[in-house]
């Protein structure tokens, strides 16, 4: 496993959109994210196709060259989209697992990139806040210290803590650019199982992202999780997942695809993030009955904000206990 060299002050933090770019109308809040990031000491590169629409071979190439940039330490694209997949083919990942390697900070869609970055590359990734979330009127600490993970030096370890409280409603970013989540109801982690408020540790090599997109990866050359379970079989893996727009229904087909493909077998634990969508905890009960390992459920983990940083490749130990949790992570290489 890779891991990109500790991000610093004066590093050079290139932006571009993958998947979705960004329209005229959110300009504003892009433009306000932008001087977040030049306020903590970055440098900032815009690369092609950061706002707008784009085609997929623009898209890619856009990645491509920030890639190769030697200037740039990290990209993190805008936030997610509905397009990503589209690129894949187009990206040389035998060329990405040749270069340096830099942090990729995102999620939803962009866990349709982070994951084969990992898997394909053998480079750590990042899961998390977007872009357009980190602007100087959030205060949570998760996001505030968002970018503290991709810091880290190799055999260092980082703890984040669940939030006291969450968001439900959305934020109107066209008209007030600066604003930050409202945070309102109270986080509550739970065990799969008798006892939600059980203790339970899981602990081992971190995979994962969004279930909506990564079920799309199932049976590709893109997701090759049986292989990536084999390298880091001494450590175990723990995958997270986390649901967009997906309904109960999609939800059960979705893990139960996961499932059959055998994404489950052989893991140390699974952690499923905090979802919006009424029914889901049935869904998941459902389609995840019986398997042999922890499951913690309605984690720091996705599209309902705040959400932890989580890097795939480090090795990570989650605990939960009596509806509060942790992740701490270590990067070791591992593997072999």
């Amino acid at each position: 496993m890779r891991f990109p060299r500790p991000l610093q002050p004066g590093d050079v933090i290139g932006l571009t959109a993958p998947s979705a770019g960004v329209p005229e109308g959110l300009y504003p809040r892009l433009d306000a994210a932008v001087r977040r990031l030049e306020e903590q000491g970055f440098r900032v590169k815009e690369g092609a196709c950061l706002r707008g629409d784009n085609p997929p071979a623009a898209r890619a190439a856009a990645f491509t060259a920030l890639w190769h940039d030697p200037d740039v330490a990290a990209i993190i694209p805008p936030w997610g989209g509905e397009f990503l997949i589209g690129i894949l083919p187009l990206l040389d990942f035998r060329a990405f697992a040749a270069a340096p390697p830099k942090w990729v900070l995102g999620y939803s869609d962009i866990s349709t990139l982070t994951v084969p970055l990992t898997l394909l590359a053998q480079t750590a990734t990042a899961h998390g806040t977007c872009l357009m979330e980190m602007v100087r009127g959030q205060t949570d600490p998760l996001v505030r210290d968002c970018l503290v993970p991709l810091r880290l030096s190799p055999g260092t370890a980082h703890t984040q803590r669940s939030t006291k409280l969450f968001q439900t409603a959305s934020t109107d970013w066209a008209h007030e650019p600066e604003r930050g989540f409202e945070l309102t109801e109270p986080t509550r982690w739970r065990v799969l199982g008798p006892d939600p408020d059980a203790a339970v540790t899981v602990t081992g090599r971190l995979l994962g992202g969004c279930l909506d997109t990564l079920q799309c990866l199932v049976g590709t050359r893109f997701a090759d999780v049986a292989g990536f379970k084999a390298r880091h079989r001494a450590d175990g893996v723990v995958l997270y997942l986390e649901n967009c727009e997906l309904n109960p229904p999609s939800v059960y087909r979705a893990l139960t695809q996961l499932r059959f493909a055998g994404w489950f077998d052989g893991l140390a634990g699974l952690v499923l993030g905090r979802s919006s969508v009424r029914g889901e905890p049935a869904a998941q009960a459902e389609a995840l009955a019986g398997l042999p390992f922890p499951i913690i459920a309605d984690a720091d983990i996705g599209h309902v904000p705040p959400q932890f940083t989580l890097l795939n490749g480090a090795m990570a130990r989650f605990e939960s206990a009596g509806g509060r949790g942790s992740v701490t992570q270590q990067l070791l290489a591992g593997g072999g």
